[in-house]
């Protein structure tokens, strides 16, 4: 089958097929994106985990704890609804 024919097949315009076939040529000759690892400095000061609830309570912790602590300690003291 030709472009032709394809494109009226499919109801377009032939124009519109080879535009098409066109970028997808750029497309391909693109080079793929590179990624690369990158190390981050270790803190030496900070807050390993911090509990925000709402703008009245800030809660930050020197060690991250099980997650079960987190979660009484939010039941503790999230407001009553």
């Amino acid at each position: 089958m030709t472009k032709r024919a394809f494109a009226r097949q499919h109801g377009f315009h032939e124009v519109t097929l080879y535009n098409w076939l066109r970028r997808s040529r750029k497309d391909n000759l693109r080079p793929a994106p590179a990624f690369k690892e990158v190390g981050l400095p270790v803190l030496t000061s900070g807050w390993a985990t911090e509990i925000a609830l709402g703008q009245d309570i800030q809660i930050r912790l020197a060690a991250t704890p099980p997650a079960e602590f987190i979660a009484q300690v939010v039941r503790q003291l999230r407001p009553s609804c």
